[in-house]
């Protein structure tokens, strides 16, 4: 299990990838939300973005107080599902 958060000017990444035998336990929520509380966001909502083919990730998204708001393709023609989250 692998974890990363990683800070720019405009925006912040939470990475994570869980090992296929630890996959559908819970874990990807508990990083997520773990990743969230770190960062303590001056913000009141936020995107949070996840591939259209990624079903885990959306669960994950979506456990996590995730409101869908649009799809959007990248720049490799990807379809990126965008939710909202509210900071608490």
């Amino acid at each position: 299990m692998s974890i990363s958060i990683i800070y720019f000017l405009w925006y912040i990444m939470i990475i994570y990838e869980i090992n296929q035998e630890h996959q559908g336990k819970g874990y990807g929520s508990i990083i997520l939300k773990l990743g969230l509380d770190m960062i303590n966001f001056k913000e009141k909502e936020f995107e949070i973005t996840c591939l259209e083919t990624n079903i885990a990730s959306k669960k994950i998204i979506a456990k996590n107080g995730g409101i869908f708001k649009e799809k959007k393709k990248d720049s490799a023609n990807d379809i990126k599902l965008v939710y909202t989250i509210f900071s608490k």
